[in-house]
């Protein structure tokens, strides 16, 4: 639609602002309710509150004839009008002019919607971002008005509000070019008059591009029909649009709608201007990525109970305070992402300061305060995440942050600036700080200058897993053997370092559970041990003391201190001290974490399935096959109700180490304590009841996806039951497996399968994953990749699919946990889901 009047003359109106304007919806409220009558992406709920000053705004919506001027005046030639990404996109892609203009011998025409026609030139221009940024640069240099740019979201929510329109489902007529009711194009930008005052197109027309990079509201949710709408567009590449346009219905005409697109997009949108000398937002709390990042902001941020890092800065000020020291100033090393030098700024310390050697971690500490929230992607399983927000508000923290309390530097322990960071009531070594520390000795040399000179409390963490992948052995502190065959622990070392500054407090010191998660089914678990000392007055620092770094020292033949090379990680199962690690796990009679022994239970489980659940009628020994089966413990607990067994693994030193056993009919293995200190156990076949049954059981090295099949000497024939423990997710192709099973199996056996999901690029390449991604824009878990490559039910659901068995849902699925030990104070701790499928 056009008109042929005299072109719109356009102006700038004063509009005035708003203090504490709210925007956001509440996933709470009531679907009856006014809140949640019309249908909102998860990106509107949330709360977001504001003061927004008085500015300027645009008469009308910018013409294809005020546009016409920016071209004239060289605007797609001269650099300076255009940010970097905008000039990027002008020289590369060659523009010239927006994309819907047709240049022709006579100037130009339109190209809209259903055809090509003569240029409109009162109506609105239909532009990208990066051309209305650039022309808003253009018209407030010609203007001299250096605050004319576009409009932030905020600022078009104070228009929206003046022009009294309800929300879009109480319209008994749409209040502008909107909706699909007037015409199938633009019209005229002084059709629709909006405000008092004259604002035109507020809603419609053009949607109106926005210097307001996306985010989310405080209270964000991930909506999980849906999970991936909003988070993709929170990277500071994507800005909102508002208001909608000629051909927005339903949500895109609401009040709420929040839409953002790439810069460079085209959306039926173009340029309103204000002038206001509020600049325009830059930067959006990233949603962050980094696996160890994130695993530290879950840590720091989630609700674990106890939340490790703040009961560390509860623990270290009531110590403080049992002591009778004030403390006014502290410093935290190895502060990660901030949580417990946070929590010491909110208990009254006034400089709190936390320090790591890279930025990387802090930087989440600094987007924190800056913006008061931070984001994170936490993986479940594979690819798969789950999203969640820190608030500065929720943690209570916020008191703090505006008093400037804490503060967060870039320190390399090793090289310290005591003439910029001294005089500390406290210092907190957190955990794992020493344990990376590559120069300890360096360290301590300068630590005792640090603190106030009356004195002072050090609070120091460890957990004693020392690697030569972090720090060379001869600088660790203890965690050895000594020449005469004795241990030199981590707390012995640091009595000899400390004494001669500190005095140890034994009896204020403690220990601490920290969990680190992977994904929603593994985690890292560490008890950390604290030692609080107290810095001796009038001892003068001139040299460290004590016998802590020994030039030689005994190193026990049996452990292996190299670094592992990429070969030898590729093929970590051959290891000695993954193997010791893995023996520990199957034969060691501890019991770890009130964890019970794991080889076991699964052993007892899949006899409890078999005699309830298979409907095998082949006559013959009944038999079981243990797929994946490490050093040999389950198929030991199977010949319990098996009469012939089967244990394979495709790891040779896992195959052999279980041949051994049966043959010298007991297995020794060394049990990591502290870095280099380990402890001897052994265990025979009579300890665990089985020496009268090890006739039944055989062991052989298998590649799951290659299996021999059943008239193979090596099998012996068909099996009653297959257990496959912990194998689909670190096979290179899981569904080469599956296929085999069948063949392997007598109907009505059964095949029993455990796995955390832990899939990783490393072991098998992500288009042979079992789920762990996404498909077909929603996740999809492993679980139900499993139901649809196996179960009859689903045949036809997967190219490629078994489609053979029928699940066995009884008790199932069941997680079973287990625990790997690597040292006394750390440990591995993972829930494998447990299935079962009955071959038809």
């Amino acid at each position: 639609h056009t008109h042929t009047h005299t072109l719109p003359q356009n102006t700038l109106i004063p509009v005035k602002g708003v203090s504490g304007l709210r925007l956001g919806r509440e996933w709470g409220a009531s679907a009856g309710g006014r809140e949640n009558r019309v249908y909102g992406w998860d990106n509107e709920f949330g709360v977001h509150v504001c003061d927004v000053a008085d500015f300027n705004a645009s008469k009308y919506l910018v013409s294809n004839h005020e546009y016409l001027s920016f071209i004239e005046a060289g605007g797609y030639r001269t650099h300076k009008w255009w940010s970097e990404e905008g000039w990027r996109w002008v020289t590369d892609m060659k523009i010239e002019r927006p994309r819907f203009w047709v240049k022709n011998e006579g100037g130009y025409r339109l190209r809209s919607w259903l055809g090509e026609t003569d240029m409109a030139w009162d109506w609105p221009v239909v532009c990208n971002n990066l051309e209305a940024q650039a022309y808003c640069r253009w018209l407030a240099e010609t203007k001299g008005d250096g605050n004319i740019r576009l409009p932030t979201s905020e600022e078009w929510h104070v228009l929206r509000n003046l022009t009294g329109v309800p929300e879009q489902c109480d319209w008994q007529e749409a209040p502008g070019n909107i909706n699909c009711e007037k015409w199938a194009s633009e019209c005229p930008v002084d059709m629709f008059k909006h405000t008092d005052s004259g604002i035109h197109d507020v809603i419609g027309n053009v949607w109106q591009h926005t210097c307001t990079p996306m985010d989310v509201y405080t209270g964000f949710t991930v909506h999980p029909l849906y999970d991936d709408f909003t988070t993709p567009t929170i990277d500071d590449k994507h800005s909102e649009i508002k208001g909608g346009s000629w051909i927005s219905t339903g949500n895109e005409a609401t009040i709420n709608a929040r839409y953002a697109f790439r810069r460079h997009f085209y959306q039926h949108a173009g340029i309103r201007y204000v002038s206001s000398p509020t600049p325009a937002p830059s930067g959006v709390s990233k949603c962050e990525t980094d696996r160890e990042t994130v695993q530290l902001m879950d840590l720091h941020y989630h609700t674990h109970t106890p939340n490790f890092p703040k009961t560390v800065a509860e623990k270290s000020l009531a110590v403080c305070q049992s002591l009778n020291v004030s403390v006014n100033s502290s410093l935290e090393f190895g502060t990660g992402v901030g949580r417990t030098t946070f929590e010491l700024a909110r208990m009254g310390v006034k400089d709190a300061r936390g320090s790591e050697i890279t930025a990387r971690n802090f930087q989440v500490a600094d987007r924190l305060m800056l913006s008061g929230r931070a984001r994170y992607a936490l993986r479940t399983e594979g690819e798969l995440c789950e999203y969640r927000e820190a608030s500065l508000k929720e943690m209570g923290l916020v008191e703090a942050v505006e008093a400037k309390r804490p503060s967060f530097w870039q320190i390399d322990p090793c090289n310290i600036d005591v003439h910029k960071h001294n005089s500390f009531d406290l210092i907190i070594c957190n955990a794992n700080f020493l344990e990376n520390c590559i120069h300890p000795a360096k360290f301590f040399s300068t630590l005792p200058d640090m603190f106030t000179p009356g004195g002072g409390v050090l609070v120091i963490g460890y957990t004693g897993a020392w690697s030569e992948k972090k720090v060379p052995m001869e600088r660790w502190v203890g965690g050895y053997m000594q020449k005469d065959g004795s241990t030199y622990t981590t707390e012995q070392a640091l009595s000899d370092i400390l004494g001669v500054y500190f005095e140890k407090q034994t009896h204020l010191g403690f220990e601490l559970p920290m969990t680190l998660r992977d994904t929603r089914r593994k985690t890292q678990l560490s008890v950390v041990k604290f030692d609080v000392w107290v810095r001796k007055s009038g001892v003068h620092t001139h040299t460290l003391g004590g016998k802590v770094y020994p030039q030689d020292f005994y190193v026990h033949p049996d452990v292996h201190t190299h670094t592992h090379t990429d070969e030898q990680v590729t093929n970590m199962y051959e290891d000695k001290k993954v193997l010791d690690m893995y023996l520990d796990m199957h034969f060691s009679q501890e019991t770890h974490l009130d964890t019970p022994n794991y080889p076991y239970v699964c052993a007892d489980i899949c006899a409890q399935l078999y005699k309830k659940h298979a409907r095998v009628s082949a006559h013959g020994p009944v038999r079981a096959l243990d797929i994946g089966g490490g050093t040999g413990r389950t198929a030991l607990e199977l010949t319990k109700h098996f009469e012939q067994v089967l244990g394979s693994d495709y790891s040779q030193a896992f195959v052999t180490a279980a041949q051994r056993l049966m043959e010298q009919r007991s297995v020794t293995f060394k049990v990591p304590l502290e870095g280099m200190i380990v402890s001897e156990q052994s265990v025979s076949l009579a300890d665990m009841g089985i020496d009268k049954l090890a006739s039944r059981v055989r062991f052989a090295r298998l590649d799951a996806t290659a299996l021999p099949p059943a008239e193979d000497p090596l099998m012996g024939g068909k099996f009653h039951l297959i257990f496959a423990g912990n194998v689909i997710d670190r096979l290179p192709d899981p569904m080469a497996f599956l296929r085999a099973v069948p063949s392997l199996l007598h109907p009505g056996g059964l095949l029993v399968l455990t796995s955390p999901y832990t899939w990783l690029h490393d072991f098998t390449p992500v288009e042979k994953w079992l789920g762990g991604k996404k498909k077909d824009g929603e996740d999809y878990t492993t679980l139900e990749a499993l139901r649809d490559a196996l179960d009859v039910s689903r045949k036809g659901c997967v190219p490629g699919a078994v489609s053979m068995f029928a699940e066995v849902t009884e008790g199932l699925p069941r997680d079973v946990p287990f625990v790997i030990r690597e040292t006394t104070r750390t440990f591995q701790k993972t829930q494998a889901q447990m299935t079962a499928w009955r071959l038809l």
